[in-house]
């Protein structure tokens, strides 16, 4: 196999990005600049020095229920059009499972390009788990002694800072770390999106956060800007509701789609899947803190063999046996798409702010 250098391989999978995708030139050049790396990449060449498929390995902490799990993000993923539906990609995929494994990450998460592939990733042992929402909110007018927004850039750490706590009170979330931030913050910039702020009087804390990108509503007006609002965090609704009123008045916007909240207060849609990549770790802390679930259960995966066992969890424990039991009839057959379905979607697992 002809050798790439480090240099060749990421230019030939930023030009396979731009043919895949339909991301703008400088979405992409913000991401090559700032996230991409050489040994979080993951490529299929023809032998010849090609590169034909294509993915990044991006780790990313995430809480579940007080504890916190290594997971890794697929990003990115493509083949070359002329070289599809020859298993390059479910090869790929199956490798970065091993790659992430051998890191020590329990899951592998992702966003599916488009609705259709949803079944493709379905059939490598991941499962939908991560959903959105988007209510319309029309805020009313503020008044003059409401104060004013304060809007962050990446540098500002409480407002970092307080986006990382309140992401961690949920109970199940993808975090993001400083790093991360700053990527976040880039790709506002790009797309005229804003991190907008309350500040407590006095000692100038934090205590609101939204993060909100223009939306294209069709209309010529400048006063009937739509807005998306990806992350709404405060420490009280009144607070949520007074920043809507601030924002809505410095963008001389009067719709925001909040995706936090659910579509016509009911519904979510389909964002992105999971699939647990390390099965006793996961099921390890899953008895730990579900301690009165009890399941006897043979997990069987095809694309991570280690995983495929029998799992006897009770009384806060997982209990795990590689040799077939003797009261084999007692345990169910489950794969790893099955366990997120009890594992992490009671939960609710919360992902935004991914560059999808």
């Amino acid at each position: 196999m002809s050798a790439i250098s480090p240099d060749e391989r990421r230019e030939q999978v930023r030009r396979l990005w731009s043919l895949c995708f339909s991301d703008g030139p400088d979405f992409v050049a913000l991401y090559f600049a700032l996230r991409y790396r050489d040994d979080n990449t993951l490529t299929v060449d023809d032998g010849q020095g090609r590169v034909l498929s294509a993915m990044q390995l991006l780790p990313y902490p995430m809480s579940y229920l007080g504890h916190d799990l290594q997971t890794e993000y697929v990003s990115g993923a493509c083949t070359h059009p002329d070289y599809r539906r020859r298993g390059l990609m479910s090869g790929l995929l199956t490798d970065g499972l091993h790659a992430m494994r051998s890191r020590g990450s329990a899951m592998a998460t992702l966003i599916p390009a488009h609705s259709g592939l949803f079944a493709y990733y379905a059939r490598l042992g991941f499962a939908t788990a991560f959903h959105v929402g988007g209510q319309l909110v029309r805020p009313g007018a503020a008044t003059a002694g409401e104060g004013h927004v304060v809007y962050a850039s990446a540098d500002d750490r409480e407002a970092y800072g307080y986006l990382w706590q309140e992401q961690r009170r949920r109970p199940c979330a993808i975090l993001h770390t400083e790093d991360d931030w700053a990527v976040i913050c880039a790709d506002l910039e790009l797309g005229d999106g804003r991190v907008a702020t309350l500040r407590r009087d006095g000692d100038g804390a934090v205590e609101a956060l939204a993060v909100v990108y223009p939306m294209a509503d069709g209309s010529s007006s400048a006063t009937s800007r739509t807005y998306r609002v990806e992350e709404l965090l405060a420490d009280s609704p009144h607070l949520a509701d007074r920043l809507l009123r601030l924002l809505a008045r410095d963008l001389m916007a009067d719709t925001f789609i909040v995706g936090t909240q659910p579509i016509d207060g009911t519904r979510r849609l389909a964002l992105g899947m999971a699939r647990i990549v390390d099965v006793p770790t996961v099921l390890g802390l899953y008895a730990a803190t579900h301690t009165a679930d009890s399941h006897r259960w043979h997990v069987v995966d095809p694309q991570l063999p280690t995983n495929t066992a029998y799992y006897d969890i009770a009384d806060g424990h997982c209990r795990v046996a590689g040799q077939r039991p003797a009261d084999v009839d007692a345990y169910t057959v489950v794969t790893p798409a099955d366990l997120v379905a009890v594992v992490l979607r009671p939960h609710e697992p919360h992902m935004s702010l991914m560059l999808n």
